[in-house]
């Protein structure tokens, strides 16, 4: 069995890492190639939390962390059969009991949300009738299947367990608790800004839990969100949450001056803004910038 059990060979040069060409070579020569390599969950974290991921290896990255794809490379091809025969059966499902809204190849976001429902015998036979959570998991998998393409059975797991890790670590209390810290955040460095948002009320229209919960799946595109998600599919719980307090406040500094604007439509028709691919890349690198800076940076990643 080849010791390149990810913390001895793999870890060993992460701190000499120069380039994002350097990080690919390792990831496919250490982590993602050969029948005997066993991966370090945890040290892989730590990694994903310092780095960002190529693109190309995303997605198997992810599937790592989550525990979609397991350690061992021996056990790899038959669970993945497995994870692949129970979408195609939870689809085919809902399409028997004619509950789906795709083709006949290809999934929606509403379908991979049923599709958890079904699994866990929470599926209406009527009218949907959506929770706070379903919402999320529908915006969760929408950006899901954008980034994973083709493999619509990659993006239905992806969801379910990036949300179970997203539900595992913001309860009610910790996402008042997150939100209470954004706050403070944003007053900081913006006192004006924050004097506009919250005596006119902005604040409390705005769907900050949604936005938390849902990792701000729903206030940026693929490319930029999907670095954010190098961090949050970590499962760390540290970084998770001070990446998404962050994100949050460097959005509502770019956007917030919109959302004032919007005054009492706010509550009729919900936020609204504009925000360029540009400006969005800038706020997930200032994010990230942060994360990397924090002061008494620590792993509590558990898997």
């Amino acid at each position: 069995m080849r010791s390149a059990n990810f913390r001895s060979n793999y870890l060993a040069k992460v701190g000499g890492l120069q380039s994002s060409a350097e990080t690919s070579k390792l990831l496919e020569e250490q982590l993602l190639a050969g029948e005997s390599v066993i991966v370090d969950r945890q040290k892989l974290a730590q990694f994903a939390l310092k780095y960002e991921i190529p693109s190309k290896y995303r997605v198997p990255v992810w599937k790592l962390l989550l525990g979609i794809t397991p350690c061992y490379a021996q056990a790899k091809s038959l669970v993945a059969q497995h994870r692949q025969e129970q979408a195609d059966l939870l689809y085919r499902s809902l399409q028997t009991m004619r509950k789906a809204e795709g083709t006949a190849e290809q999934p929606t976001a509403v379908d991979m949300v049923r599709m958890i429902q079904l699994e866990s015998d929470r599926l209406p036979l009527g009218q949907d009738v959506w929770a706070l959570g379903d919402s999320v998991r529908q915006t969760i998998a929408s950006q899901m299947l954008h980034i994973c393409g083709d493999s619509w059975a990659d993006a239905y797991w992806l969801t379910k367990l990036l949300d179970r890790s997203l539900s595992d670590i913001l309860n009610t209390e910790t996402v008042d608790s997150l939100l209470a810290e954004a706050k403070l955040d944003l007053a900081a460095v913006n006192q004006s800004l924050w004097a506009a948002l919250g005596n006119g009320e902005v604040w409390d229209q705005l769907p900050l839990a949604f936005w938390l919960k849902s990792a701000c799946a729903a206030l940026f595109e693929t490319q930029p969100l999907a670095r954010l998600w190098d961090k949050i599919c970590t499962g760390d719980r540290p970084g998770v949450l001070f990446t998404l307090k962050t994100a949050l406040v460097e959005f509502l500094l770019v956007v917030g001056p919109q959302f004032i604007d919007q005054g009492a439509q706010l509550k009729l028709a919900g936020p609204i803004y504009h925000l360029s691919p540009e400006a969005q890349a800038k706020i997930v690198s200032r994010t990230l910038e942060k994360l990397a800076s924090r002061p008494g940076r620590r792993s509590d990643t558990k898997r």
